[in-house]
């Protein structure tokens, strides 16, 4: 494949990838776990074209003549900002995650206290309930 196809192919596929991006990101702020479970198979999918295409891509970019600079910058820049996006995707989860584990203390924090009274079996509160774990209340 010439240069300049396998930039305009890694192109379509960095465009792909970054409209799977935009929407995973969409997806973690608007926490849709059914959204991001379909972005993350079609990222998957993209990411493993991409992957095909590293090694001719990695020789296109150390390489010189054959190709269209304005083409080669343009891929780069895809490259770029699909990894940007991925960082501040990967940071709105590790975020997400910090609210969810300091939720989870403060949770187990208040029932350790007795200040929480849980509901037993039967739908009443149950004083021995606060002894039982939250997964498994």
């Amino acid at each position: 494949m010439d240069d300049n196809r396998l930039l305009r192919k890694a192109d379509a596929v960095l465009d792909g990838l970054m409209d799977i991006l935009d929407r995973e990101q969409q997806a973690i702020v608007d926490a849709d776990p059914e959204t991001l479970a379909a972005t993350s198979s079609k990222k998957k999918q993209l990411l493993d074209e991409l992957t095909a295409l590293q090694p001719q891509l990695i020789q296109v970019f150390d390489g010189t003549g054959g190709k269209s600079q304005p083409l080669l910058d343009q891929t780069r820049n895809k490259l770029n900002r699909c990894r940007d996006r991925n960082t501040q995707n990967r940071k709105l989860t590790v975020q997400g995650l910090n609210v969810v584990d300091k939720s989870i203390g403060m949770l187990k924090s208040a029932i350790k206290s007795g200040s929480v009274r849980v509901y037993g079996p039967t739908g009443k509160t149950d004083d021995n309930a606060v002894k039982r774990n939250i997964g498994t209340a």
